[in-house]
């Protein structure tokens, strides 16, 4: 091989040595990102496990007993025939986990039916976790209540959740509904036949997967067609984008009822970690008060309030058990207090409703302010406005801007340019970033991670400000 090599016509020869050049440097940058910390990584499922080993076989194996040197010359070669591997991968895996996904459908489906349980279903761009982990407990209260774990919110892992997680009788099973496409919602809908739907509020997420804010109606309103006759809904009108869904939903004949914390919140308090406010139920106003960090946890507990009266619990039941709920993980949680720096992981958050919530949060504080900011994806044609917004509401509050990764930084630059009210620090994170960050803070100041990106930053950001 390396005799033919050398004896081709010497433009040829310097063409190879470019692109195996190219390639050298590729695998240097990413080895650099990997050991910076700045290298994504999917979560590891049975599917993309499979994927992976069939994409590293084929990549590996055409050169695994050859000599190093014969290695070399192909690397470059098969390294471009990576992306058409992951495709053909993706085809072959995807045959078998179609008809076992169908399979488990059907047998989720048929235990559901015979336990007599009615089903929830949440919904919405944002806010689905949190309205479903409030509800779960205001409701448990009095029933014997079920709910998919964790954010799993696709056919197969609510199908495996109801087939492994639920044991024994379930007066209630909260599902939550997530969606990339249209037709994913009512896919699941067929399993688990929801007679309740709450839809928390519709944003830009996942805008450039669905194309249009238009598409990203038609798959949430997918919930409320699938309620019976008799069904009942809750949504969230606070939300700008909802108008359009309570219209539809009216005109479905349905049992509607609408929750506006701009209207139906009265006697509003809150603090670093307190909301305070009062809250009319079956026309009696009932005062409140949660332990839960930023205010905008309130529009999702005012629903699952609202969606627990409903289903028969008491307003003293629910003033009893809204006190002891507590923030769900990596949402708005605080992981690190003292009096010199606070820490907020709102790592599971990657909206941009949630991540100007979050800015304004900080507010509270009168130290040094920060964000961790995980640039927001899947925006398609909004992603340069939106991170315009996000960086004029960072150069009003923040003292400093640290982003995990650099796209659409020009954006966010122009926003906080655009604020006009104050100078704000940019750094692109690194552990040297994160030191000199720690050693300048003065007292009562906070650090907000948000996205998932910039989760792994938090125990840096701890290792420094414990030593």
């Amino acid at each position: 091989m390396l005799i033919i090599i050398f004896a081709l016509p010497s433009r040829i020869i310097i063409a190879f040595y470019l692109f195996w050049l190219v390639w050298l440097l590729e695998s240097i940058q990413s080895i650099r990102l990997f050991l910076n910390h700045n290298l994504r990584f999917p979560r590891l499922t049975l599917k993309s496990s499979l994927i992976l080993f069939i994409v590293i076989f084929a990549q590996f194996n055409p050169v695994s007993s050859t000599h190093w040197a014969y290695a070399l010359i192909y690397g470059p070669f098969l390294d471009k025939l990576l992306a058409p591997t992951v495709v053909l991968a993706v085809l072959i895996v995807n045959i078998p986990f179609s008809i076992l996904t169908k399979i488990l459908n059907i047998l989720s489906s048929r235990k559901l039916k015979k336990m007599n349980t009615v089903v929830i279903g949440i919904t919405g761009s944002y806010g689905k976790t949190s309205t479903k982990e409030f509800l779960y407990k205001l409701l448990s209260a009095k029933y014997k209540v079920a709910k998919s774990p964790h954010s799993f919110n696709t056919e197969l892992g609510i199908s495996l959740y109801i087939l492994n997680g639920i044991n024994g009788k379930r007066d209630y099973f909260i599902a939550e509904m997530g969606a990339y496409r249209i037709g994913e919602i009512k896919n699941i809908c067929k399993i688990v036949k929801p007679k309740i739907a709450i839809l928390t509020g519709l944003g830009n997420q996942h805008l450039q997967l669905f194309g249009s804010r238009e598409n990203i109606i038609k798959a949430k309103f997918e919930l409320i067609t699938s309620l019976p006759r008799n069904g009942l809904v809750v949504l969230n009108v606070a939300s700008p984008a909802m108008k359009k869904i309570t219209e539809m939903a009216e005109n479905y004949r349905l049992n509607v009822y609408k929750t506006d914390t701009t209207k139906d919140v009265k006697n509003l308090k809150f603090g670093k970690t307190l909301i305070d406010f009062d809250y009319s139920l079956n026309s009696k106003p009932v005062h409140f008060k949660v332990h839960l960090a930023g205010v905008q946890h309130l529009a999702n507990l005012v629903l699952a309030i609202k969606t627990a009266s409903l289903l028969g619990v008491t307003p003293d039941s629910l003033k009893k058990n809204v006190s002891k709920i507590t923030s769900p993980q990596k949402t708005m949680q605080i992981v690190n207090s003292s009096k010199k720096l606070t820490l907020i992981d709102d790592t599971f958050n990657v909206n941009y409703e949630g991540v100007i919530a979050g800015i304004n949060y900080l507010k509270l504080y009168r130290g040094i302010k920060a964000i961790v900011l995980n640039p927001i994806i899947e925006l398609g044609r909004d992603s340069e406005d939106i991170h315009n917004k996000i960086g004029q509401a960072v150069g009003v509050v923040c003292d400093y801007l640290v982003v995990t990764n650099s796209n659409y930084l020009d954006s966010l630059k122009k926003g906080i340019l655009n604020s006009g009210k104050k100078k704000t620090a940019i750094l692109l994170i690194s552990e040297n970033a994160v030191k000199n960050f720690i050693s300048g803070i003065l007292p009562d100041s906070v650090v907000l991670f948000t996205g998932k990106e910039s989760a792994k930053w938090i125990p840096v950001f701890n290792k420094h400000y414990l030593k």
